[in-house]
This record gives C-alpha cells, sequence and structure tokens, in this order.
C-alpha cells in the first residue's frame, strides 16, 4: 500500500522525517521507498508516533538531499518486504510434518499437521461409534440405542418434569428420576394420595430391581419408602419405610394418649422409685422435661399403686445407652417390688435433652 504526505519536512543530515499533514503513518512499512519532489528514493527504517504525538518516519539511513519544508512525499512498498516473507513461507513449508494416522488419532503432537483425510480418521477415531448414533428425543425416551443428554430422567438438572401416573405393577422401570401424581397411579401404590418422586434402581440383566420413593406430600414430609424384586419368578416385596430423625421420635417417651406404659423399674423405698428409660445415642443426656402425669402400676398385681405423678428426676447414673430416673413421692407402697411407668394424663410425655 502506498503512503501519501501533503505536507512533510526533514534537514540534510537528519534521518527523521516529520509528518505535518498525511495518511495514517501505520501504513508505513519498513524497508519502503521514499520521494519527495525532485530527489532520489531513499530506504525507510520505520514509521511512529513519538511522544509529542508527532507523526515521524525514520530512514535507514541520513537524508542525503536539500532541506525540504512543508514538502508533499509518497512512500511505498518494495521488493525487500516480500521477498523476506516469501523466504519465511518457503522455510515453514520445508519444515512441516505432516501427521500419521495414529499420530492423528492419538493427538499427541501439536507440530505436525493432518490432511483432511486425517482429520476425519482421527475424528472418527475418538468418537467411535456415538457420531452414528441419534439422541433421545425427550427426557423419558427410553428407545435402545439412543445417546441421553443433559436432563434426560432428571439428570443433571434440576427439573425432572412434570407428575405424571405411574404404573406400580410387577414391571421394571427404567432407571431415571421420575416426579409421580399418585392418584394418576396404578399397582402397589407406596401412598394412598398426594405426590412423590420416584427412583427406580435397576438390578442384575432382567431379573431384580429396587424402587425408592420419596413423599411429597404435605402430610408425609421426610417419609421415604423403598421395595425390592428380587427375580423375575417372584412379585416386589411389599413396601416398607424408612424410619429416621425426622419421622421417629427417638428421645420422647409417651405422648400417645393416657394409659400408655413407658417403662419399667423399681420401687425403692415405700415413697419413690427407680425407672430406666432405654436409649442409644452418642452423648449422654443432661436432663429431661416432664409434661403431664403419669402412674405407677405394679406388675404382680397389675393395680396402679399411685397416680398423678409428676416430679420425676434424671439420676446422675444417666447415660448414652440409659436414662436413670426417680420417681417421687409415692403413695406407700411395698419396697423393691417391680413396677411400670405409664402415662395417666393424656398429654404426658417425657423428654430426653443432650
Amino acid at each position: 500500500m502506498w503512503y501519501t504526505a501533503t505536507s512533510a519536512s526533514v534537514t540534510n543530515g537528519s534521518d527523521v522525517v516529520t509528518i505535518t499533514t498525511g495518511d495514517d503513518i501505520s501504513i508505513v512499512q519498513e524497508k519502503s521507498g521514499l520521494v519527495f519532489e525532485d530527489s532520489s528514493p531513499v530506504e525507510v527504517l520505520k514509521a511512529y508516533i513519538d511522544t509529542g504525538s508527532n507523526k515521524v518516519i525514520q530512514l535507514a539511513k541520513p537524508w542525503p538531499y536539500s532541506t525540504k519544508t512543508n514538502q508533499p512525499l509518497v512512500a511505498y512498498p518494495t521488493d525487500a518486504s516480500f521477498a523476506e516473507a516469501t523466504a519465511e513461507l518457503r522455510r515453514v513449508i520445508d519444515t512441516l510434518s505432516v501427521a500419521s494416522t495414529v499420530e492423528a488419532q492419538e493427538g499427541a503432537d501439536d507440530e505436525k499437521i493432518m490432511t483432511p483425510l486425517k482429520t476425519k480418521q482421527a475424528i472418527d477415531f475418538n468418537t467411535g461409534t456415538a457420531a452414528s448414533k441419534n439422541i433421545v428425543t425427550s427426557t423419558t425416551d427410553t428407545t435402545a440405542g439412543r445417546l441421553l443428554t443433559v436432563g434426560y430422567g432428571g439428570w443433571g438438572s434440576e427439573n425432572a418434569g412434570p407428575s405424571v401416573g405411574v404404573d406400580f405393577g410387577d414391571v421394571r422401570l427404567p432407571m431415571m428420576v421420575i416426579p409421580v401424581e399418585i392418584s394418576e397411579s396404578t399397582g402397589d401404590l407406596p401412598e394412598s394420595s398426594g405426590f412423590g418422586t420416584l427412583l427406580p434402581i435397576a438390578g442384575v440383566q432382567n431379573s431384580t430391581s429396587h424402587q425408592w420413593y420419596f413423599s411429597r406430600s404435605s402430610s408425609e414430609l421426610n417419609k421415604i419408602l423403598f421395595r425390592t424384586k428380587r427375580s423375575t419368578a417372584t412379585p416386589y416385596e411389599d413396601w416398607v419405610e424408612m424410619y429416621h430423625s425426622g419421622n421417629t421420635n427417638f428421645n420422647e417417651f409417651g405422648g400417645d394418649g393416657g394409659d400408655d406404659w413407658i417403662a419399667h423399674g423399681w420401687t425403692r423405698s415405700s415413697v419413690n422409685c427407680y425407672i430406666v428409660l432405654p436409649i442409644n445415642s452418642k452423648t449422654s443426656p443432661t436432663s429431661i422435661t416432664v409434661e403431664g402425669t403419669f402412674k405407677i402400676i405394679s406388675r404382680a398385681g397389675n393395680s396402679v399403686i399411685s397416680s398423678g405423678i409428676s416430679d420425676i428426676i434424671m439420676r446422675p447414673q444417666s447415660s448414652n445407652k440409659a436414662v436413670f430416673l426417680q420417681v417421687n413421692p409415692l403413695d406407700s407402697v411395698p419396697v423393691d417390688e417391680p413396677i411400670i411407668l405409664s402415662t395417666d394424663s393424656s398429654d404426658a410425655k417425657i423428654t430426653v435433652n443432650f
């Protein structure tokens, strides 16, 4: 590309040409020729903008002619830069090495080039037969041989789709996350109504299968059930519920109405007795909370020997396996008699605190 300046200046003996008015200085090429009117061409070293924001063309040698002030000039490409580029291209071509089929497939050499054929061979090698397979058409597509996508059956996604009716009969469901609407479902239902999420787990070949069901019903929070089909010759076993801290109170005794037997013990004296509550905790209890009233029943005569009791304390001998209680005061009772602690009022409850 030729460069033109309508106003440029250079001093005899200087290698700097200052441009007052002209084209974009960046198009001036190194080793191009530069010509003022009435002077022979000279070689350009480089062009730049100096610290004073002046456009400058630096010459390869000092200007040998008379000083030029505000004169037009042109700079034009020469064969020198083209020759250098041609030489560099020839050097690159001479050093190129074409990758073999094995090298293309392994992709371990990033310096050798690949022909279009080698590129296709590498793609086919690394993808196997996946490139020729169809993908699933929905999140519940069970067509054999199709490739799964993110979101299929809920995997890799936070949305498994709408709730649907499910056949809970003696069938082996595909392994995926299935939102369930019980009212639209059939077979051996895990609950009588509501909504849930089903996770079938495939077993051995065409034989076994497992199903996990997580209830989403407001009345059955944290309810989890599961069942197993052990062989093609046997139906699914009954649904069983998983018990955990969210649906079972392992540290509460009573609270289900009056006349509920809670624990056994013995009378220590005529006015108090000892009761042992079985627990299974990682740590020892720190205290108990007593609500309502209780009564003591004689195991020998199966009769109430004291009632209306609320003065119950935890003894220091309590551990992470048993809570040792002292019940008092009692009506006059025989000493060392086996007894039963029972609820008296409908709200009677002992809560073990940790």
